[in-house]
């Protein structure tokens, strides 16, 4: 029998990982769509 403190815990550490990934992605496709922008910019 596991500690349910325990797996509560184990499940709000993976929704923050799921949340901070979350964040990440959005955050470096922002940077790819500005940098790609820039390229084009510049190319012109």
């Amino acid at each position: 029998m596991t500690h349910p403190s325990l797996k509560e815990g184990v499940i709000l550490m993976s929704n923050e990982l799921l949340t901070l990934l979350f964040q990440a992605g959005l955050f470096l496709m922002a940077l790819l769509t500005f940098i790609v922008l820039l390229i084009e910019k510049i190319k012109k």
